[in-house]
């Protein structure tokens, strides 16, 4: 997913921002990992404005006829939906929606603007297993560690017994401030452990969640159509169909080396970090020849 607008970054396109030794994307690095995990088909979901820089990373990276570009619309929704006044996109969701017609199987839906390390990758082909089966897989991790030390974030926090989710509750503004990690969840205010495992947008989804997708969008509109703020999320869907007992979602905090983009100062860490993944040799540098 490459077409959110990125309005805490506020120093360009984040997806596409040089962050490596080379200038490389934080996407070039899950496209590397993607590829040498086993996954094939890379389908990259941008604005309308972006697609040819995107058509020229794909030939960078010498995906070939393996590359596929979808563009996430405003407009592409039901025609008695309001569009006026509204500049932003309908959420992760939306995204995801746009992809129809492309996803025939099994498939993995990341953030292009993350970092989330070759052991996502290979974890996600194991649960591709278990989506071909219909179940949900979260690839997450502790919620601590993905707190920014630049300001407030938004995460999945995921209820579990065992390694099976029981609810995702979609919490903002997490921060920790004298020791205490607090977020706002349902127009209240939580205390967290920091132990707890959350979402970061690393998927792995049975085929029949686009089907599902559609008919909570449709759903969403009716109730959220002229709120020019509302997002359809990935997550508030997953838990809507735990609820109804559409699906089974399991989580795993498989995520050990993650790092992104979110705001300005996230992008020198996530330079330094990146360098010091090259001088290690976990990555070639360059990463494409």
């Amino acid at each position: 997913m490459a077409a959110g607008i990125g309005s805490r970054f506020k120093a360009g396109v984040k997806q596409l921002a040089g962050v490596g030794p080379h200038g490389e994307r934080l996407m070039d690095y899950a496209i590397f990992d993607a590829r040498r995990a086993g996954f094939g088909k890379i389908i990259f979901i941008v604005r309308d404005e972006h697609q040819d820089e995107f058509r020229a990373l794909a030939a960078h990276m010498k995906l070939g006829a393996d590359a596929v570009i979808v563009v996430q619309r405003l407009e592409d929704v039901p025609p008695d939906v309001p569009q006026r006044g509204r500049t932003k996109p309908w959420g992760t969701g939306q995204a995801v929606l746009a992809t129809r017609g492309h996803v025939d199987g099994p498939f993995v839906v990341i953030n292009a603007d993350d970092f989330y390390g070759r052991e996502a990758y290979e974890a996600a082909v194991h649960a591709a297993a278990d989506a071909a089966r219909g179940i949900t897989t979260v690839i997450g991790m502790r919620l601590e560690p993905s707190l920014s030390p630049n300001g407030a974030v938004t995460r999945g926090v995921c209820d579990t017994e065992g390694v099976r989710v029981t609810r995702i509750d979609e919490v903002q503004e997490l921060t920790k401030h004298d020791g205490r990690i607090t977020g706002a969840s349902d127009g209240r205010t939580r205390e967290f452990t920091g132990h707890e495992v959350v979402s970061m947008n690393f998927w792995v989804f049975p085929p029949d969640t686009i089907d599902h997708l559609d008919r909570h969008f449709h759903r969403f509109l009716k109730h959220h159509a002229h709120d020019h703020s509302a997002e359809f999320r990935l997550p508030d869907v997953v838990n809507a169909l735990i609820t109804e007992g559409h699906a089974e979602v399991r989580a795993t905090d498989r995520l050990r080396h993650w790092f992104g983009l979110t705001f300005a100062a996230d992008r020198e860490d996530v330079v330094k970090d990146l360098a010091g993944l090259a001088a290690r040799g976990v990555y070639p540098s360059p990463l494409w020849p």
